[in-house]
């Protein structure tokens, strides 16, 4: 039991110390240089590559920092539109359900005696129509 509990700590303890020798092995010039690199590669404007590699200067892409911010603001910004659309559309609804009666109302009876007026005629004349054919 005490050998399956070595085997892992064992491991542990050689990757460590292999992680250790190799970030040992390596000047502290040269780290910094990688860490100002990645450090460059985040925050600097970067360019559209031409077909050889190069940078097209009248290319700029934004860089990996600046796209990142972007995302997000494009995120909050969709959710502030969203949310001003759906409150609007809430307002206006209710003020529909609220108006359409009292606007409506005095245009239905204003309008609904020609209507049905309108209705009759077209069903006494097709009833008419029907009994001189005789197909009622």
């Amino acid at each position: 039991m005490n050998d399956k509990l070595m085997v892992p700590n064992l491991a542990e303890t050689i990757r460590d110390r292999v992680r250790g020798f190799i970030f040992d092995a390596i000047p502290d010039d040269q780290i910094d240089k990688m860490i100002e690199k990645e450090y460059k590669t985040f925050f600097e404007t970067r360019y559209e590559k031409d077909y050889n590699g190069r940078d097209k200067k009248d290319k700029p892409l934004p860089s990996y920092f600046e796209k990142m911010v972007q995302e997000e603001m494009m995120k909050q910004m969709d959710e502030a539109v969203k949310s001003v659309i759906q409150k609007k559309v809430s307002e206006l609804e209710q003020e529909w359900e609220e108006d359409f009666p009292r606007l409506l109302g005095p245009l239905v009876e204003k309008l609904a005696p020609s209507a049905l007026q309108s209705v009759i005629g077209v069903i006494v004349s097709r009833t008419l129509e029907s009994l001189r054919q005789n197909t009622y």
